[in-house]
C-alpha cells in the first residue's frame, strides 16, 4: 500500500496525536531515546494501556487504526518486574489494563544463549526441565558447526516479529540490551544492522507500529549514526535543568507525517502523572528566519 494512503495508527497520548497528524503511519518502526528516567518507558506504557482500551471499545476515529494485539518483547527483564513496575508507577487503571491486555514474550533464554561463557547449570535451565524453551539450535549444536551463538537470538526474534507484528503494536524491549550483544565485532555490529533494516522494511508489509528504546551514550557515536537510518521516526527524551528545577522535554528528530513542520517544533515539555500517564504539556515553537 502507498505511503500517502497507509491508515495512521495512534499514539494512544491524546495531547501528541494532534501533533503528529493523529498518529504513527501504519507500518512505523519507531526509535525512543533518551537518559534514564527521561520518560520513554512512560510513553510506551501509556501507548500500550490507552491503545488496548481503546481497541477494546471499538471507539477508533474513522481513518485511525487500532493495534489487533499489543506485545513487548523482553530480554533482560523478567515480565513480572514489568508488570509491577506499571502497578508501582501508575493508577490501578493502567495496571489492570496492562495486565489484562499487553501480552509479553521473554526472550532471556535466547538472549543467555549469546553468551557462551556462562556456568552450564544456568545454560540447563534454559533448555531442560519444566519450562524450558525450545530453541532453533541447541548451544552443543552451534559448537559443533563452528557457529557464532549470537544468530540464535535474531532467529528467534525474526520468527517473533513475522507472527506477531502484523497489524498489532510490539515493544522491543529494548534496543540497548541488543546492542550491547552485537557491537564487540564489526561482523555482528553489520549483521544487526542488516536486521534492523530487515525489520524497517518487513514492517511497511506487516502494517503495524514498533517501539524500541536506546539510552542515549550508550554507543560510541559512529554506531550510533549507522542505527539511526534504520528507523522510520526517532523521538529524543532529555531533562533540561532551569534555574534548581529539571524539566522533562521531548523532541523530535525525524518523522514521517507532522502537523507542523519540523522546523518549527524545537521541544515538547512533558509530565507523568499515575492517573493521566504520559502527556505533552506545551510545544515550544521555533519561528522560522525569514
Amino acid at each position: 500500500m502507498p505511503a500517502d494512503k497507509r491508515k495512521m495508527i495512534s499514539t494512544g497520548i491524546s495531547s501528541l496525536d494532534p501533533i503528529v497528524s493523529g498518529g504513527f503511519q501504519a507500518g512505523t518502526f519507531a526509535l525512543l531515546m533518551g537518559e534514564l528516567g527521561t520518560g520513554y518507558d512512560e510513553f510506551l506504557i501509556t501507548s500500550a494501556c490507552n491503545l488496548a482500551r481503546l481497541g477494546s471499545q471499538r471507539g477508533a476515529p474513522k481513518g485511525v487504526q487500532c493495534p489487533k494485539e499489543i506485545w513487548w518483547a523482553t530480554f533482560m527483564r523478567q515480565p513480572s518486574d514489568i508488570v509491577d513496575e506499571v502497578s508501582d508507577s501508575f493508577s490501578p487503571e493502567f495496571s489492570d489494563v496492562f495486565q489484562k491486555y499487553v501480552k509479553l514474550r521473554d526472550f532471556f533464554p535466547e538472549y543467555a544463549k549469546t553468551a557462551p561463557y556462562l556456568p552450564r547449570k544456568i545454560m540447563d535451565e534454559f533448555t531442560k526441565g519444566k519450562g524450558a524453551h525450545k530453541l532453533p539450535k541447541t548451544f552443543e549444536e552451534l559448537g559443533k558447526a563452528g557457529l557464532s551463538p549470537s544468530p540464535l537470538l535474531l532467529e528467534s526474534l525474526a520468527d517473533f516479529l513475522d507472527k506477531r507484528a502484523p497489524e498489532n503494536m510490539v515493544v522491543i524491549h529494548t534496543l540497548t540490551d541488543l546492542v550491547r550483544m552485537y557491537r564487540t565485532s564489526e561482523e555482528e555490529w553489520r549483521s544487526f544492522l542488516l536486521f534492523l533494516h530487515w525489520v524497517q522494511r518487513s514492517v511497511k508489509r506487516w502494517g503495524g507500529v514498533i517501539y524500541t528504546t536506546l539510552m542515549k551514550g550508550f554507543l560510541e557515536p559512529r554506531m550510533e549514526a549507522e542505527l539511526l537510518p534504520c528507523f522510520d521516526n526517532i523521538l529524543n527524551f532529555e531533562r533540561e535543568t532551569h534555574g534548581h528545577t529539571q524539566q522533562r522535554v521531548m523532541s523530535i528528530n525525524k518523522f514521517k507525517r507532522l502537523a507542523l513542520p519540523m522546523e518549527e517544533v524545537a521541544k515538547m515539555q512533558i509530565k507523568v502523572t499515575p492517573r493521566g500517564g504520559f502527556e505533552v504539556e506545551r510545544i515550544r515553537l521555533v519561528e522560522r528566519l525569514k
